[in-house]
């Protein structure tokens, strides 16, 4: 007997809060907030642009919406708060250095910023020697 996983339909539907047409990814269907309003990327790129013309404003607003994506995935691989709370403020000083460059052509907002969480992290674990910042994880 072959296991059926139920299918998520791109079909938009009176259920379904997306009915513009468009399909959210699998993350925005298992970890929607309901109470908070669907970001569009044109937002998050404004968000950015903005922050690109040195508006602390949204770089505030970018990062009410973004931290706790980026300090979840930093602590898991880090498996340290103390790290994964001083990469957070890393990644989002970043944001605000690298904004200029941001290109949308290149990928989404969401995605630029995890991906810079995610090489910081990685890195602080390869090449902090154990016992200084990162517990050893047994690898």
């Amino acid at each position: 007997m072959t296991a059926r996983w139920p299918t998520v339909s791109a079909t938009p539907s009176p259920d379904n809060d997306q009915c513009d047409g468009t399909a959210g990814a699998l993350g925005d269907l298992l970890y929607a907030d309901k109470s908070k309003p669907f970001v569009r990327e044109e937002q998050w790129v404004g968000l950015v642009r903005s922050i690109a013309a040195r508006d602390q404003v949204a770089l505030h607003a970018l990062y009410e919406r973004m931290h706790r994506v980026v300090f979840t995935l930093i602590m898991r691989i880090t498996n340290n708060r103390e790290t994964a709370e001083e990469l957070t403020l890393d990644v989002f000083h970043d944001v605000w250095r690298r904004a200029p460059q941001y290109d949308a052509a290149g990928g989404s907002v969401v995605g630029w910023i995890v991906n810079q969480a995610r090489s910081r992290a990685i890195d602080r674990v390869r090449f902090v020697p154990e016992g200084v910042g990162v517990p050893a994880t047994g690898r």
